[in-house]
């Protein structure tokens, strides 16, 4: 794939690339798009404008995903012959929506949606850069075991999106968030 052609395994563990990255001198992508040079060829919302769309319930989920996150631990746990991937998921909160739900950094939180259902849950980190913005990260790793263990001849079209989505928090009980740590 030419927009990784630059990219190896030294320079993924000394901290990552964005791609596209097509030599081996190439210094990396870390933006893709400029507002002022592709506004003709995109249409962007600002946040304020998803967030009166979105947020039902006052607060609004982004997903992300990464190949990697050195800075983070991670386990392997082999299962037959597949590998999956172990790790605790951080929530990022902002602190005012975290000090108006009582949450502090390191709590167990679950993220619901409007249904209660949960989508995620994890350990509470204060640092979303704005606030009614809730974020967690998947593994690109956590993708492809997934796609592994799927009974779809062709999975690809089921990995779920990145849509922002109205949610709440909720701080689970003591007892959670010990067994989290």
């Amino acid at each position: 794939v030419p927009a990784y052609a630059g990219l190896d395994h030294d320079r993924l563990q000394a901290g990552g690339v964005h791609a596209p990255c097509d030599s081996s001198d190439h210094p990396g992508t870390p933006m893709l798009l400029d507002r002022e040079e592709d506004e003709t060829k995109i249409g962007l919302d600002p946040l304020s404008s998803v967030e009166q769309k979105v947020s039902r319930n006052g607060l609004i989920l982004a997903h992300g995903r990464v190949l990697s996150q050195p800075d983070r631990p991670v386990g392997v746990i082999r299962q037959g012959q597949m590998n999956y991937l172990d790790r605790i998921e951080v929530v990022q909160i902002h602190r005012e929506d975290a000090r108006a739900l009582s949450i502090s950094r390191g709590d167990s939180v679950e993220i619901q949606d409007g249904n209660g259902s949960t989508l995620a849950s994890g350990v509470a980190a204060l640092n979303s850069p704005q606030p009614g913005l809730v974020s967690i990260t998947t593994l690109f790793g956590e993708v492809a075991s997934e796609m592994q263990d799927s009974e779809n001849p062709d999975p690809s079209p089921r990995i779920p999106g990145l849509p922002l989505t109205s949610v709440r928090l909720v701080k689970m009980p003591e007892r959670v968030a010990a067994r989290a740590e």
